[in-house]
């Protein structure tokens, strides 16, 4: 049985079931892709995850195959290589090791709890995105893989 969702439809699934700051950053980082200029004028920053959804979700609703084919090919290598993936590989040891040097010159203690709190913190981020970027994994070695996207646009 086909699949009745567009790749598109499948991104937007996943962006859904991510924290709301890897939205914010993803969303964040993608208006400087062409097509996605207002979400940088968004006056409320609340509103910026909601503006990129607006705009991907414009090109489902397009009678463009070639348009919205498109828009996920250039999804598709962006959001993974240059959000996703550069988050998940990040080092938050060396935050961590950044924080305590910070901390040290202030006079905390090692068993701080503030120190602590950064530290745990820092690690609990690391691992959201880790599990951010395997769902994204996921997604584009499924449904919104360059396979899928091509199968999508020659079937419609």
């Amino acid at each position: 049985m086909a699949d009745s969702k567009t790749p598109l439809e499948h991104f937007l699934g996943w962006f859904a079931t991510v924290p709301p700051d890897h939205q914010m950053d993803i969303a964040t980082v993608a208006s400087f892709l062409p097509g996605f200029e207002s979400v940088q004028h968004a006056d409320d920053p609340t509103q910026i995850p909601i503006r990129f959804v607006e705009i991907v979700r414009s090109y489902t609703a397009t009678k463009s195959k070639l348009s919205e084919k498109a828009m996920s090919i250039a999804l598709h290598y962006y959001v993974g290589p240059e959000i996703v993936e550069k988050r998940a590989a990040s080092d938050w040891r060396a935050g961590r090791a950044g924080l305590r040097e910070v901390m040290d010159t202030l006079g905390y203690q090692e068993d701080d709890p503030q120190l602590q709190s950064g530290v745990n913190a820092a690690e609990f981020r690391h691992r959201q995105w880790i599990a951010t970027r395997d769902k994204w994994r996921s997604l584009v070695a499924g449904p919104f893989s360059i396979e899928a996207i091509r199968r999508f646009a020659e079937r419609h």
